[in-house]
């Protein structure tokens, strides 16, 4: 897009023009005497004068807005760096945040049946379960605390902390004060049985998490 020229250039070449013409007139009109010619020469100088500081003033105003426009075009640039910085720390904190999380839920518990008292098909009636916690991050975890929920009751206090591994599995057996019932294939299989919940609360690194064996983990420590 064309920028329009100031009022100042439109002014200097009006003068111009019509100072050129006058002289050029009066030499005409009063003829090329050297009487004449001195005095146009006179009062063209003048006006030449003028024309060089209106000249003057607009170099200095065009040099001052260019100034300006170089003073804000920098501001600009400094404002958008400090901005693509903030957002950058922002995503760099979001990420890491992530990385913790994830690691954190990459620490499982689930609770699986124990030994059994009586066989009433199609289910079995046992006495104990074990809490099963896995570990699958790089890093040894320490478990602080076991949460039963009902109908589970423990018939003693269950031992605490307890570290587990990187990448391994740990058990923690558990009596129970009343016998519950349980399939036939969760008993066989020993797979988890999801509607025994259990929480459990561990840290990893420089953080302490609750979690249970039917959610994800979150933070203990916030």
């Amino acid at each position: 897009m064309r920028r329009a020229k100031p009022v100042i250039i439109h002014i200097i070449w009006a003068v111009a023009g019509f100072a050129l013409g006058a002289t050029v007139a009066l030499l005409v009109i009063k003829g090329f005497s050297s009487e004449w010619v001195e005095a146009t020469g006179t009062w063209f100088g003048a006006i030449a004068t003028v024309l060089t500081l209106l000249w003057a003033v607009q170099t200095f105003r065009a040099d001052q807005a260019h100034r300006e426009r170089d003073r804000v075009a920098r501001e600009e640039e400094r404002a958008q760096e400090a901005r693509d910085a903030v957002r950058a720390q922002e995503e760099a904190e979001r990420r890491a945040k992530a990385a913790i999380v994830a690691e954190a839920n990459r620490v499982s518990v689930d609770v699986i049946s124990g030994s059994f008292g009586n066989q009433r098909r199609p289910n079995v009636e046992v006495t104990s379960i074990a809490v099963k916690i896995t570990n699958d991050t790089s890093r040894r975890i320490r478990v602080k605390s076991f949460e039963l929920d009902a109908p589970l009751r423990s018939a003693e206090k269950l031992v605490h902390p307890v570290d587990v591994k990187a990448m391994s599995t740990y058990e923690v057996h558990v009596n129970l004060t009343d016998p519950v019932l349980v399939s036939e294939p969760e008993f066989t299989n020993r797979v988890p049985i999801e509607r025994f919940p259990v929480r459990i609360t561990y840290t990893v690194g420089d953080h302490t998490w609750t979690r249970a064996s039917s959610g994800g983990a979150s933070l203990a420590d916030e």
